[in-house]
């Protein structure tokens, strides 16, 4: 059987060369710390009305100064090279969106306070300077918004502003935090374009996550949860829909766990929800709920056995929706499900609208798309055949790499696929292609994720930069995770560090057997979920002999991250049960956390230890990694830990970033060089 398959086979050469510019030898230019931490990221694509141009943001991988930027670029649908910078990048302008005319473009800003306030502003294509159309010092954040089909009004969700009396208590440290006090509910508010009069449409006690406009633009749908926050989110989320000419809600029905992607679609919502509805930790299919009957209620329309779904598109009176299957992006025309895209690469954004020439499969795509060689670049694609739009990074492109699809069996018979990427001759001239090679093995996070053929698949691009160094990249696709549908996202929640833990290793015997993985040089690492699997192959080396593990924001110990996450449900579920739920003598969650295990190895080789964590972390509190520590010094383990202040779960500043990708190449050199 062969267990490898090239990734891009599923385009044609002269495809190839467009995705992967070709560079001559004397243009290739090693790849640094700073160019990726300098990267420019394309995202949010949009396509005009007209479908002649796209818009898109631009964003800096890291942080350079004390606030987050992103500028608005434009391009011409089918030029290629076209793309040009809108707004000047000095503010973070996000999430850009065409008026239904296609003569402004609006979008959310902190132009009035950069990094301290939110508000909607408007651009018109024909020039001029933006300006603000909802109170531009407004400091609570807009989380999304939608403009109505006929281009009046715009609807949108965010907190109220601080009274006059919370205002004067912060000031005078009169500010203590009573629980339940105050809740910070995203309103449903709407903006007049013409007037800029605001209203609010929904007062309820409840927060507003999502929100779909019907097609005469007289109703708008909506999601709330109860509670503010992503945890609550798993409690539940309740439909309800609001009318503009009476400003009356009416609850449509309750679905009992996460819910997103909201889209009203003639008479039905539809909306993006978990296989097993109460989980968190379930693959995400389609739901239905359709309007106007004697019963109104969800039921579950299509996918999330094999696969996963992520979002939606409207092109005519077509709906779309995006699916991971595998390693693969397919876009299905959703009433059929039929397929209309598919290919070995992750579709980051995207945008669709029907030919005119055409039926509602035969239409044009706009998206952002990456390789393991190739930074993310703006495309269109039309009858199969792609035009980059875009030039980002143009000069980072490594068209000598070729990923490899990678297949290997678990013992019960579950599929597992990966990724496997060689350095280019280039970057590892001393090394005899035919020999087995040094490895790192750079598992993903989540688990709710999955590896695949994307310059920005692993964390802050490990995977291009110890590519750089001569190192091969295992990218391993572990149970928990995303593409496979509900039996592989569940399998692993109540059992951390038994399917996932054992699957990786699995993937990884299978490249030793195969004659491409050096057994004796094997590093592994990854940040978040990736971090704790890195952590429990620490504390395992007598099951598998990695030399060194690499461990970012990783989880140490389950019972705490239920005690001290801000998202305790969803950790929970993961871990089995939160303390609270079990008794004294159970310790299930145990035989997962790495920091039990560490007196375990006293009588095993111990392999060197690298901690990188965020010191303001509060997705895997900082406590996780400053434990395992502690543990490493009692028992004499070989460590380094980098702190970051001011980092959360993600790293943002760019010297830290820069520091992370420094300390990890050493600490690759030293272990695998």
């Amino acid at each position: 059987m062969d267990h490898t398959k090239d990734t891009t086979a599923r385009t044609n050469p002269s495809q190839k060369q467009i995705l992967t510019r070709t560079m001559s030898t004397e243009d290739k230019k090693k790849l640094t710390a700073e160019d990726l931490v300098d990267l420019s990221i394309p995202n949010n694509v949009r396509l005009s009305p007209s479908g002649k141009q796209v818009i898109y943001t631009v964003a800096p991988a890291s942080k350079k100064d004390k606030h987050e930027v992103s500028a608005i670029w434009i391009a011409d649908v089918g030029k290629k090279f076209s793309a040009r910078q809108l707004t000047s990048g000095l503010f973070n302008d996000t999430q850009p969106q065409w008026s239904p005319d296609g003569q402004t473009i609006a979008f959310i800003s902190d132009r009035g306070e950069a990094g301290d306030t939110s508000a909607l502003y408007l651009l018109s294509v024909y020039g001029g300077e933006a300006y603000p159309i909802t109170p531009a010092k407004n400091k609570n954040g807009i989380a999304r918004f939608l403009w109505s089909p006929n281009g009046k009004c715009i609807a949108f969700t965010s907190a109220d502003e601080l009274s006059e009396e919370r205002k004067r208590k912060e000031e005078d440290r009169d500010d203590v935090v009573v629980y339940g006090e105050h809740w910070d509910f995203n309103r449903l508010r709407l903006v007049q374009v013409v007037t800029r009069e605001v209203s609010v449409l929904f007062k309820g006690d409840a927060h507003v996550n999502d929100i779909s406009w019907n097609a005469d633009s007289s109703e708008i749908a909506f999601i709330t949860q109860a509670l503010p926050g992503l945890n609550a989110s798993a409690d539940g989320a309740s439909f309800v829909t609001v009318s503009l000419l009476t400003g009356k809600s009416s609850p449509v029905c309750d679905f009992p766990g996460v819910a997103g992607e909201l889209l009203w679609h003639k008479k039905d919502l539809f909306f993006v929800g978990g296989a097993r509805p109460s989980k968190s930790n379930t693959s995400r299919t389609v739901y239905k709920i359709r309007l106007g009957g004697e019963e109104l209620t969800w039921t579950r329309y299509a996918y999330g056995e094999e696969n996963d779904v992520i979002r939606f598109r409207v092109a005519g009176d077509t709906v779309y929706v995006q699916i991971m299957s595998g390693l693969i992006d397919q876009i299905h025309k959703l009433s059929t499900q039929k397929t209309i895209y598919d290919n070995q690469h992750t579709l980051e954004s995207w945008d669709i609208m029907l030919r005119d020439d055409g039926g509602d499969e035969d239409v044009l795509l706009v998206f952002t798309r990456s390789t393991i060689g190739e930074p993310s670049q703006v495309y269109s694609y039309t009858e199969g055949s792609p035009c980059p739009l875009s030039q980002h990074n143009r000069a980072l492109a490594d068209p000598e790499l070729s990923p490899q699809a990678f297949y290997a069996e678990a013992e019960d018979g579950t599929k597992l696929d990966g990724i496997f990427t060689v350095p280019s001759p280039h970057n590892s001239s001393s090394h005899d292609r035919s020999k087995p090679w040094p490895t790192f093995v750079n598992v993903h996070g989540g688990p709710y994720s999955r590896a695949v053929d994307a310059f920005g698949s692993s964390a802050y691009n490990w995977a291009p930069w110890l590519l750089s160094a001569g190192y091969a990249v295992l990218s391993p696709n572990y149970r928990g995770g995303m593409g496979h549908g509900d039996g592989f996202a569940s399998a692993a929640a109540g059992g951390m560090g038994a399917l996932d833990y054992d699957d990786v290793v699995t993937l990884v015997k299978a490249g030793i057997e195969r004659g491409v993985v050096d057994a004796q040089r094997v590093v592994i690492g990854g940040w978040s979920q990736g971090g704790f699997l890195a952590y429990l192959a620490s504390t395992r080396a007598s099951r598998f002999p990695f030399r060194a593990a690499v461990c970012g924001a990783g989880v140490t110990d389950w019972d705490l991250m239920s005690l001290t996450s801000d998202i305790p449900s969803f950790e929970a579920e993961l871990a089995g049960k939160a303390p609270w739920e079990k008794g004294a003598c159970d310790t299930q969650d145990r035989r997962g956390s790495p920091i039990w295990h560490l007196a375990d190895g006293e009588e095993q080789r111990r392999i060197p230890v690298l901690i990188l964590h965020g010191k303001e972390d509060v997705r895997v509190p900082v406590t996780q990694a400053l434990a395992f520590h502690r543990g490493c010094l009692r028992w004499g383990v070989p460590v380094e830990m980098a702190i970051y202040p001011r980092e959360g779960h993600h790293i943002k500043e760019r010297l830290h970033r820069l520091d992370v990708l420094k300390r990890l190449r050493r600490f690759v050199d030293l272990h695998l060089g």
